[in-house]
């Protein structure tokens, strides 16, 4: 299971304000139509509309067929459920707001890659082919039985010289000697910005 979230602020010092309507009327037409929105997507059909508010679709991103239920919280949230694909899970879109009133759109991935080591080899084939590479600072490591957390400052080497520095937890869950489940926790929002 691959869990990763990003947090994004709607409107920048300076900026026209936008509103929680006009992120919602965005989400909804990304929603309806991936492709001018994630130029990885380069197919995006809606099959079946269950109801206002829940329709299915069908995706090709990256060459995959994928199947997805889309739900709609309307003002608050947007569901992607992988029904069928190599990548099966679920990615919600958010609305939040802090206490002063200022937006924000959180992303969250929940995904599980099928078709063994090939499979997570092209899924973050992306990433290694941005960067020159990449160092792990251990912080902390807490072992408790079958798991083990691990705290560390990962340093990425970017393509343009520079580097750049930043947080990540890891939990990592063994099973018979093996590893069963890993869960990374970390913002790369701060190494492509």
């Amino acid at each position: 299971m691959i869990s990763l979230e990003r947090s994004l602020p709607v409107n920048s010092p300076g900026q026209a304000h936008v509103t929680r309507a006009d992120v919602w009327r965005g989400l909804v037409l990304k929603a309806d139509n991936a492709l001018p929105f994630v130029p990885a997507i380069t197919y995006c059909k809606v099959t079946r509309r269950d109801s206002a508010t829940q329709f299915v679709r069908e995706i090709e991103l990256k060459g995959d067929r994928m199947t997805e239920r889309v739900t709609l919280a309307p003002e608050r949230q947007v569901t992607f459920e992988r029904l069928s694909g190599p990548v099966l899970g679920t990615i919600r879109n958010f609305i939040d707001e802090d206490a002063k009133g200022n937006l924000s759109l959180r992303f969250s991935f929940e995904l599980e890659i099928q078709g063994g080591h090939e499979a997570i080899q092209g899924a973050i084939g992306g990433l290694w082919s941005a960067i020159d590479g990449l160092r792990h600072r251990f912080v902390h490591v807490w072992d408790h039985g079958a798991t083990t957390v691990l705290e560390a400052a990962v340093t990425y080497f970017r393509k343009d010289g520079k580097t750049v520095t930043v947080p990540c937890v890891s939990i990592l869950e063994t099973r018979g000697g093996k590893v069963a489940e890993l869960r990374v926790h970390i913002d790369l929002a701060p190494v492509f910005a």
